[in-house]
């Protein structure tokens, strides 16, 4: 069996471990450093509460967890923030709460002929 067959299984594997240990986060610096979306959705989509305040309370807080994002996803994920913020701020919702789905739903690579060389 070539090893390249294992990847889907692996993966999955993956995503249920990284899922039940809370750590969304770091499957999406792994899903960036790979520069994998389907893994970063996957890990947007996990994201929870209580993971974002683990995040904002790191010594390097949410601007060092973002620097550790290739540039083109951290203008991506910063962008869909800020427009999923705004839309739900502009319907004047009472609470804003982020739906990290939606987001998730959004974030696609951008075209292959504006990612800068690394």
């Amino acid at each position: 069996m070539r090893a390249s067959k294992l990847i889907p299984q692996v993966k999955s594997h993956l995503y249920r471990v990284m899922s039940l240990e809370g750590r969304a986060a770091d499957l999406l610096l792994l899903a960036s450093s790979q520069d994998d979306w389907d893994m970063g959705k996957i890990a947007v989509k996990q994201l929870s509460e209580s993971q974002i305040l683990q995040i904002k309370t790191l010594p390097e807080g949410f601007e060092g967890f973002f620097e550790k994002l290739r540039p083109e996803w951290r203008g991506t994920l910063i962008d869909l923030i800020f427009f999923a913020i705004y839309n739900q701020y502009s319907t004047r919702a009472t609470t804003i709460f982020l739906d990290w789905n939606l987001v998730a739903t959004r974030s696609v690579p951008p075209p292959p002929d504006k990612r800068k060389a690394e």
